[in-house]
């Protein structure tokens, strides 16, 4: 009977504005063996029942409910007219009994058309329909009320409540950026498609990688795309650090029309809540890179609250985050919630090129194209600046090749910064100067991380081991100091790694290069030997360079060069017959780090080990690898030790050797 009096309060709260609310609030309705129509004269026995129920309810005596059972009565007419104009309001559910004797099946239902009525049989008579015991019967009653409500429920959720029931406002858009017409269509936005689909549920998602890999643009890509839906409202935030942070919610704040005298918490606070209001809101976190400051590892000092207390939350919207940090993943959004963005597919990177530097690279100009990409990583903003460069120029793919090959030019073009219209002006584009930012985080989060990240500057940028990373992270600097005036003796050179201890804990190694791999400074290959290997960016390594160079401490350069150079010497060790085989792994490494000798003043020691790496290749007849070794340890000594002396004479010797292999006789 319960059915009847909500029908009737309904009806009453219809036409009385006072109670207007509950039939705006109200989404959803579940009848069990509810009488709508009175045909059985078995229910007027229990009018005594109802009428009581009535006045219970604050009914007026008159027993109205009671007459609604009465089939063809003046008041069950005019209650089923009242009603039947709300009825597109709601979704209905109709339960009725099998074995109900006193509300027939006919009766228990509103006899809607279609599907706007759903109506469930349940194996009870009357008084089981809602009791549920510890029988079978009961529980599968129970479980077909339960999943029955749960969809009227969901469904409910779903609900844009009409504007003329609720307060509106007009979506706001705060999006600084205007829209990037030459992206270029990429896989990723298939997959931040999938992680957030236009909808009414509350979500959030993170797209995480490196700098310059073009995560503000994908997301600017998705907050026009939001735009699409003239009901939503979008905002961006800059969350680089609280300063940028307060500055755009008071942006927002005033577009929501809050009262300007707000400030600190409360303007937050109600920047939150205003946008939380909203039916549909589309929020970018951009750039936030120290997630300490939204409680995420290390909390920033003197905050009682993190500004993690400010992001808008469900029961509708969406916010997406970019970030360098992968520690985003797992903390602010769920673990399958990122996304990471890393190089350009060819393909993407070629229509990139095309697209910015608006000229279609032809089939002369294709081999040069690929080399150039392929000498970018194939990483967006490096694209964007040597296409903005070339088409600005109107120089050739192959001129500015050449241009990046030549060692006194190639900073000069890389920190040059193009004007782009879709990031800040004060926050350099620039390849070179892009992660200086996570440089110094990491240099505040972990120095033995920012260690093995200038010293693995000066290496090759593929197929790091292991090995030569602890020996970064474990090198000593006051012993060190000692090899100043060391011998060539490859046990001399080794004295200054502390690696060698084999007792030492390797979980604090792990844990920085695990803080490199979360800014993508680092990335793991595939190995066949059981220690893993690493590989860095070419441009990451150029860049760690260029700070050391630009703004490092005096002599930092030489510094970190020279741990290189040390660490490798250390590790290539021809004379000891069971570390033969682990040589190969080093030969690169060992070429690269003779390339910055003259910089540590180390071109003697230099000597030295590519002496042994050409001993190594002789072992194996690699002479035209060989050749280059040999040049360029016999100017080395030429350099230190004159012509005449007996290490420079052996050098020149040995080179003699390979140009005789070669069949160079002249």
């Amino acid at each position: 009977m319960g059915g009847l009096l909500i029908k009737q309060a309904l009806v009453n709260a219809h036409n009385n504005p006072k109670y207007k609310p509950i039939i705006d609030a109200t989404r959803g309705l579940a009848f069990f063996a509810t009488p709508h129509s009175g045909r059985d004269s078995t229910l007027v026995s229990l009018g005594g029942i109802t009428t009581k129920i009535a006045r219970t309810a604050g009914f007026q005596k008159g027993d109205e409910m009671l007459e609604t059972l009465k089939s063809g009565s003046i008041f069950s007419d005019i209650l089923q007219e009242h009603f039947r104009h709300q009825l597109d309001k709601y979704d209905i559910i109709s339960f009725w009994g099998a074995q109900d004797s006193v509300v027939p099946a006919d009766s228990a239902r509103l006899g809607l058309p279609g599907d706007r009525e759903h109506i469930v049989k349940l194996n009870a008579d009357h008084r089981g329909l809602c009791k549920f015991g510890d029988s079978q019967t009961d529980q599968d009653n129970l479980d077909l009320v339960r999943s029955n409500v749960k969809e009227i429920y969901k469904a409910a959720l779903m609900h844009q409540p009409p504007t003329s029931h609720i307060r509106t406002r007009t979506p706001q858009r705060l999006i600084p950026f205007p829209r990037n017409e030459d992206i270029v269509d990429r896989a990723i936005f298939a997959e931040l498609e999938v992680l957030l689909p236009p909808s009414r549920d509350y979500q959030s998602a993170a797209l995480w990688g490196l700098g310059g890999s073009g995560k503000t643009q994908i997301a600017l890509q998705f907050a026009y795309r939001s735009c699409r839906d003239p009901t939503c409202s979008v905002f961006w935030v800059h969350a680089d650090n609280e300063t940028t942070f307060t500055q755009d919610y008071k942006s927002i704040a005033e577009k929501l029309g809050l009262t300007s005298t707000l400030e600190g918490e409360k303007l937050l606070k109600a920047v939150r809540e205003g946008i939380e209001t909203d039916t549909r809101w589309v929020l970018i976190l951009d750039n936030a890179d120290n997630l300490g400051l939204f409680g995420v590892g290390q909390q920033t000092k003197d905050k009682v609250s993190s500004l993690r207390d400010f992001i808008p939350r469900g029961p509708t919207g969406t916010v997406l985050w970019t970030s360098r940090d992968e520690q985003i993943a797992g903390s602010l959004v769920g673990a399958r919630r990122a996304i990471n963005v890393s190089s350009m597919a060819f393909d993407e990177a070629m229509a990139l090129l095309e697209r910015v530097g608006n000229k279609k690279v032809g089939n002369d100009e294709a081999e040069d194209a690929a080399a150039l990409l392929t000498e970018l990583d194939r990483l967006p903003l490096a694209i964007s600046q040597a296409a903005a460069y070339i088409r600005r120029t109107r120089t050739t793919i192959k001129a500015y090749l050449s241009k990046l090959h030549r060692s006194k030019k190639r900073w000069k073009m890389l920190e040059e910064a193009e004007f782009d219209r879709h990031r800040r002006i004060q926050v350099s584009n620039s390849i070179l100067k892009t992660w200086s930012i996570s440089i110094e985080q990491i240099r505040q989060d972990n120095e033995m991380a920012y260690r093995i990240l200038h010293v693995h500057a000066f290496v090759d940028n593929q197929n790091i081991p292991f090995e030569m990373i602890k020996s970064a992270a474990r090198y000593d600097d006051e012993i060190g100091a000692a090899t100043d005036d060391a011998t060539s003796d490859t046990v001399s050179l080794g004295a200054t790694i502390s690696s060698t201890d084999s007792e030492a804990d390797d979980d604090d190694v792990f844990a920085a290069i695990t803080r490199l791999r979360d800014f993508s400074f680092l990335s793991k290959q595939a190995s066949k030997d059981k220690s893993p290997a690493y590989e860095m960016h070419k441009l990451v390594q150029e860049a760690t360079r260029y700070g050391l160079n630009k703004q490092g401490e005096p002599g930092e350069e030489g510094d970190f060069s020279n741990m290189a150079l040390q660490i490798v010497s250390n590790l290539f060790q021809v004379r000891q017959r069971y570390l033969r085989g682990e040589c190969e792994k080093y030969v690169a490494h060992a070429l690269r780090v003779s390339e910055w000798a003259e910089l540590c003043k180390r071109e003697n020691e230099a000597s030295e080990l590519l002496t042994r790496v050409s001993n190594y290749l002789y072992d194996r007849g690699r002479w035209r690898e060989k050749e280059a070794v040999d040049r360029r340890a016999y100017r080395f000594r030429k350099k230190t030790l004159g012509k005449r002396h007996p290490n420079t004479i052996q050098s020149m010797g040995s080179l003699a050797a390979t140009y005789h292999a070669l069949g160079r006789y002249e």
